[in-house]
């Protein structure tokens, strides 16, 4: 991994809620670094490794891995709680990789740049991310939207409108339910397109 790749991804496993607003842009920066858009690029950055994506999710070790090898010693309490932010970053880094190798893919030279294996994907617990990622929505504004956006484009199944009610319902008091039932005649509807507009945030 490259002295830019591994800065970046140092800066994934510190992040915490509230997530600050330029991780977003400090993602897709990197993606854009990484996919050329010409099919003479000056320079490319590298992905980041599988391995280095999957440390995320190894749950079992109880660390937060670090670039340099090292991690955050075992002991923190609620250790899943302390990944999910830098869980969602990286779901975030691998739906806009996976965007943007598509939409340029003519130019990409598939012997040095490829699509992340399904394997990574599989493993990765998406559809409970994006619940957590609702729970969190006021403290990952700028991450959110645009999350749900590419979402809605690689994993539609995973954007069901009315499955995301449900779940954001369950969150709230009995009281705010109740006010919620009295306002829903007068409120908007919200529609699939503006799940893809990434707009889902005004339940």
């Amino acid at each position: 991994m490259s002295a830019e790749g591994k800065w970046v991804y140092k800066q994934i496993c510190n992040s915490s809620f509230p997530l600050h607003p330029l991780m977003p842009l400090l993602i897709e920066s990197y993606v854009n670094s990484v996919i050329p858009k010409t099919s003479k690029p000056e320079h490319t950055n590298e992905p980041l490794s599988e391995s280095k994506i999957m440390a995320l999710f190894d749950i079992k070790k109880k660390t937060l891995p670090e670039p340099g090898g090292s991690s955050v010693s075992p002991g923190y309490p609620d250790i899943q709680e302390k990944l999910l932010c830098p869980q969602l970053l990286i779901l975030y880094y691998l739906l806009l990789y996976e965007d943007l190798y598509q939409t340029h893919k003519k130019l990409i030279d598939v012997t040095k740049l490829s699509l992340y294996s399904d394997t990574v994907m599989s493993q990765i617990p998406i559809s409970y991310l994006v619940q957590e990622a609702l729970k969190h929505q006021n403290n990952c504004q700028n991450l959110f939207p645009p999350m749900i956006r590419l979402l809605n484009i690689h994993f539609p199944h995973l954007c069901l409108v009315e499955d995301w009610l449900d779940s954001h319902v369950g969150l709230m008091t009995k009281e705010q339910q109740l006010v919620k039932r009295k306002t829903s005649s007068s409120s908007n509807t919200i529609r699939p397109e503006m799940v893809k507009e990434g707009k889902c945030n005004s339940v």
